[in-house]
């Protein structure tokens, strides 16, 4: 044992296990992971759901046409198929690979928010953003045309907290300001999955500025004068969607029913709320139990290969991280930004379930869901455990995609 572990090769592999990860190694490691999870059906799939409308609309009339195609639903989301599909063209599985290239810009991005917010909790960093990757609540990754839109705007939204914080500081402020305010103007008008984020800025803000060691009235100054720019761009893309474009397709039942019966409507919501946050929060975990039937083959060295990537991602995150733990912080936050994430759904009284077509309510819960596991099981596990733990969830995410 001893000649072993004096072995130049051992002592080198030793030495890189307990070195930090360098961001592009990180990033890698994202991407195999993701590849496994997605990429490895792109050659196989081909349109589904609303996809084909996309496209032929596309075909039938350039990318211009999406100005009117999109103008009853979301009128402000045309850019974003008006920028793609003159480089795409009709190619199905360009399309496929557009989107996992962009769910993993928003998990690196989701890194850098979470290390701005706590620096020494890289481990948590990477851990959250995986789960986020690989999270197995949203199952319509093969619906590549539609759900461009949402994890385009999901990506701008988390951008637009790094430029917040960023601007926070005193590296060119102003630059990352209008950034921030540029993206959540885009996104909100965009997309409206994500507009319960808004109120999380000024906690982040609130958690960012306590690191100055200003007085408690300082404090309260600089977070309202940070935030209140944001709460203009809300009040404008509030006024807009309730007063001029309204209600098209959902209605805001949950308030109508508080309106008229406010105990019944107050306990009806919170009985929903608790259901979902058991969907989102167990349920979509739970579901990823349930193995394949028939040749499993491919599931084993999928789940078996994502084990091993995310095991060696978190080996040395863990080590290498300044911090003991930071779980508790991690699940209180990730609790508020839950709750702040399911308001347009439960205003609206759309289902948040894990069948097709309602999983795509679970879409503004992912962010919260991955930090609520990374960080319970930091708060709840010893170090030494934590990778065992991630990896095996991380295979079975994979496995189960």
């Amino acid at each position: 044992m001893t000649r072993i572990a004096k072995n130049p090769l051992v002592q080198r592999f030793v030495q890189w296990m307990s070195a930090p990860l360098s961001p592009w190694l990180v990033a890698l490691g994202l991407l195999v992971i993701g590849a496994l999870a997605y990429g490895v059906h792109i050659p196989t799939w081909g349109l589904y759901g609303d996809d084909w409308i996309y496209l032929y609309s596309y075909h039938a009339a350039g990318a211009g046409s999406f100005i009117d195609f999109v103008r009853a639903d979301r009128p402000f989301s045309f850019w974003i198929y008006t920028l793609i599909t003159p480089i795409l063209g009709e190619s199905i599985w360009a399309y496929h690979l557009l989107l996992l290239l962009v769910r993993w810009a928003g998990a690196l991005l989701l890194i850098w928010v979470i290390q701005l917010i706590s620096p020494r909790h890289r481990h948590l960093a990477v851990a959250a953003a995986v789960l986020f990757l690989v999270y197995p609540g949203f199952g319509q990754q093969p619906v590549a045309l539609q759900f461009i839109l949402h994890f385009t705007v999901l990506a701008l939204t988390i951008f637009s907290f790094a430029a917040m914080i960023k601007g926070a500081g005193d590296e060119r402020p102003w630059l990352w300001r209008a950034l921030s305010w540029f993206s959540a103007l885009v996104s909100l008008f965009s997309l409206e999955y994500f507009v319960g984020y808004e109120l999380m800025r000024p906690v982040v803000l609130w958690i960012v500025y306590g690191r100055t060691g200003d007085s408690l009235r300082a404090r309260i100054r600089r977070v309202g004068a940070s935030w209140l720019p944001f709460v203009l761009i809300g009040g404008v893309f509030a006024a807009w969607r309730v007063l001029i474009f309204k209600f098209p397709f959902y209605q805001p039942e949950t308030l109508t029913m508080i309106r008229q019966s406010p105990a019944a409507g107050i306990s009806a919501l919170l009985a929903r709320l608790l259901a979902d946050l058991k969907v989102v929060l167990y349920d979509a975990w739970r579901q990823t139990l349930t193995l394949p039937s028939g040749d499993r083959s491919g599931y084993l060295l999928l789940a078996g290969l994502a084990f091993l990537v995310m095991f060696l991602l978190m080996k040395r995150t863990v080590r290498a991280t300044t911090a003991r733990s930071g779980g508790f912080a991690f699940v209180w936050f990730s609790l508020l930004l839950l709750l702040v994430g399911g308001i347009p759904f439960w205003v609206t009284d759309i289902p948040v379930a894990l069948s097709f077509p309602w999983d795509r309510a679970t879409l503004p819960f992912m962010l919260g869901a991955a930090l609520f596991t990374s960080g319970m099981l930091d708060w709840l596990l010893r170090p030494v455990f934590l990778p065992y733990a991630l990896a095996l969830l991380v295979a079975l995410a994979v496995g189960y995609h």
